[in-house]
């Protein structure tokens, strides 16, 4: 997926690039800059989590058993008195 087919919701947007003015110390002058950034940040993380391997891919190696599983042991009955 390239970065100009990602399309971002508008709220999603503004909301990230609110957090980048809070966490600037509500610093005024930069509004179009933090939008700017927050779209770039979003289109970032919906590209990494659109190309990045599934869980099933990742983990389906290490689920490949080089030896045998111990046997279980026998578990005792207890009587009833």
């Amino acid at each position: 997926m390239e970065r100009s087919e990602v399309v971002l919701s508008r709220e999603k947007v503004a909301r990230r690039a609110f957090e980048r003015f809070v966490s600037r110390g509500f610093s005024h002058g930069r509004a179009l800059e933090d939008w700017l950034e927050a779209e770039s940040e979003l289109r970032s993380e919906v590209i990494a989590r659109t190309t990045s391997p599934t869980p099933l891919e990742v983990a389906a190696p290490a689920t490949i058993a080089t030896e045998p599983a111990p046997a279980a042991r026998p578990t005792k009955k207890r009587r009833r008195k």
